[in-house]
């Protein structure tokens, strides 16, 4: 039913997610981790009607800081998602992984200032544009499939680019990756770059050295630090920044907040209140391309500025909607005795 592709831009958007761009000062050594397991439901759109179900699919994003001294740290945020062949039809099994490494300073009570991302990630080539070439998988078949294999480094002068690939007989699912992720790390480590891509920021197209994760969990730190102020105040908020994928220029701005008093998890049955929905939207400088998707996340609480659900359609007959599972995930205790609020 979907892509690698599709799945993956799913990954990066849905990781969007982390919020956690300011951290409290802390021990070197002291490491936090935080575990959001989630839920995938799927649709498309085969005429005029939607149709969808639950359970296709799901995955992970793992967010994990570890301080060398109180005023340095760096914090990897880890994305999983992939389809549950066994509940679609043809056993599509499409899948993606992808990391995003950031490397954070801060001098006495100034803010927090980034020094440099990275962005690692791994997915199932495809080329699939709509329903029809969806190709469904041959059961039993060893055909070696083509993994597509990223590296974008961004500093404040400049941005660089890797490409890499694959084969592998093997089928993976999602749920147990080791192998395969395995194989991606030595191709990561050991194969030499297919092509490579450098951009200079001599004119200051970026202000500071954002990735996508990193772009996303700045605007949402925004939104959440204006929680305090009057609803219709919040609804006008607009925040926006430049990052940079694969020495690309993106711009990524918020064009939505709806406060909502309470929501639902779709499941464990958890009410949160106090959530925001984030309608976002993400453009291709270079391409002229746009990318839009929506999340929720709580304002208060232990999951605050964490997103509960993700919904993005990356093709236009095709829906996910991703729901955090709060019975499987972990979230960390914020480290004692700094100012800066941990998570926004």
């Amino acid at each position: 039913m979907w892509g690698a592709h599709t799945l993956s831009r799913s990954s990066v958007a849905l990781a969007l997610l982390t919020a956690a761009v300011t951290c409290p000062a802390a021990g070197a050594g002291d490491v936090a981790e935080t575990l959001l397991v989630y839920r995938l439901r799927g649709e498309i759109r085969p005429f005029l009607f939607w149709v969808g179900r639950d359970d296709v699919g799901g995955g992970r994003i793992v967010i994990h800081r570890t301080y060398s001294s109180p005023e340095r740290w760096r914090e990897d945020v880890e994305v999983l998602f992939g389809s549950q062949p066994e509940r679609i039809p043809g056993r599509i099994n499409r899948w993606g992984y992808g990391r995003e490494m950031a490397e954070w300073t801060r001098d006495g009570d100034a803010p927090p200032r980034l020094l440099a991302t990275e962005f690692q990630g791994m997915m199932r080539h495809s080329t699939e544009s709509s329903i029809a070439d969806v190709v469904p998988e041959t059961s039993g078949a060893k055909v070696a499939r083509l993994y597509d294999v990223t590296r974008s480094v961004v500093s404040p002068q400049a941005a660089h680019h890797e490409f890499r690939a694959f084969t592998d007989a093997e089928d993976f699912h999602f749920q147990s990756p080791e192998r395969l992720l395995g194989k991606y790390r030595d191709c990561l480590a050991a194969t030499p770059p297919l092509r490579r891509s450098e951009l200079t920021n001599a004119r200051g197209v970026w202000a500071e050295p954002y990735g996508f994760l990193t772009a996303v969990a700045r605007l949402v730190g925004e939104i959440v630090d204006a929680a305090l102020k009057p609803p219709r105040l919040l609804q006008r908020m607009r925040p926006a920044t430049v990052f940079v994928y694969n020495s690309k220029p993106y711009t990524l701005k918020v064009t939505g907040v709806r406060p909502e008093a309470s929501i639902e998890t779709r499941y464990g049955a958890l009410r949160l209140r106090d959530v925001a929905i984030l309608e976002f939207q993400c453009f291709n400088t270079v391409k002229r391309t746009r990318t839009d998707f929506t999340l929720w996340t709580p304002l208060a609480g232990d999951l605050k500025g964490l997103p509960v659900r993700i919904l993005l359609q990356p093709r236009w007959w095709l829906r996910l909607q991703l729901d955090m599972d709060p019975g499987s995930s972990r979230i960390s205790p914020e480290p004692e005795g700094g100012a800066g609020g941990g998570r926004p």
